[in-house]
């Protein structure tokens, strides 16, 4: 299964770069701090991984980059071909959160900082992931959008409290709770994790996003629209047009925005 990717990211309105991502295809490792930021895989399988820091200031980019870093060398240290892969992007989210308590108990100053995780493997036709928080992974299959993996914000249940009226739409879009998260990377007990158990069939002409919440900014049908305008330009033109465009949107007080983006030849 040959697979082409990309990865794009922007700092947005704020002081510092707390989202950090990661392609391993092969031995070779992509990441959202060098170059370069498109290639083509002909080996499976293909790891990708999106995490989005939190803690203020440079503890959100530490904890970002050691998950990223810990699920890296997870993948590469791994039998090739790696095996039971549902269980090797667990071991590698546990690696993260052992790896961030440790240097949240030798750096006093890095106390209280986490990180989201998204990773996905790709191969044999089925995609496998690992999710905790809120970070996205989308399919793009035939036109239509769909979310896999669960958000561990506090925004289902807000929005459930609109579908039964209990709030309106406009005070749930304005909730103070609406981006507090359930679950998290933080050397804690992790309350919840989504696993992909088994695998999610994927199939030529499928897309794979990877994305930090600062894509919110940006409507299903402006992602939909910018694969549909760019994909003969190749995905990398279309992972910078999603990261622009919602740097345009957010303005002043746009987050840090990252995608991670695979596509099935």
């Amino acid at each position: 299964m040959e697979v082409e990717y990309a990865l794009a990211q922007a700092i947005g309105g704020r002081e510092t770069q707390e989202d950090c991502c990661a392609i391993v295809a092969g031995r070779s490792v992509l990441t959202s701090f060098a170059t370069p930021t498109a290639g083509r895989s002909v080996e499976p399988p293909l790891f990708c991984i999106m995490c989005d820091g939190m803690g203020g200031h440079a503890s959100g980019e530490v904890a970002a980059r050691l998950a990223v870093s810990a699920m890296v060398k997870c993948v590469l240290t791994a039998p090739s071909p790696p095996q039971q892969l549902d269980v090797l992007l667990q071991t590698g989210c546990l690696k993260a959160n052992e790896d961030i308590a440790r240097t949240s108990r030798s750096h006093p100053e890095t106390e209280g900082m986490g990180t989201t995780l998204v990773a996905i493997a790709i191969t044999n036709g089925l995609l496998h992931w690992v999710s905790i928080g809120d970070s996205h992974l989308l399919l793009l299959e035939r036109g239509q959008l769909y979310k896999l993996n669960q958000d561990h914000s506090m925004r289902p249940a807000i929005d459930r409290m609109v579908e039964r009226k209990i709030i309106s739409a406009e005070e749930a879009s304005r909730h103070p709770d609406r981006n507090v998260l359930r679950s998290v990377l933080m050397g804690d007990d992790v309350a919840l994790v989504d696993i992909g158990f088994g695998g999610w069939p994927v199939k030529s002409g499928d897309t794979i996003i990877l994305a930090s919440d600062g894509l919110d900014v940006l409507e299903v049908r402006e992602i939909k629209r910018t694969f549909g305008r760019w994909r003969f330009k190749g995905i990398d033109s279309a992972a910078r047009h999603l990261v622009e465009k919602s740097c345009l949107l957010g303005g002043k007080r746009q987050d840090n925005t990252s995608v991670v983006v695979a596509r099935i030849l």
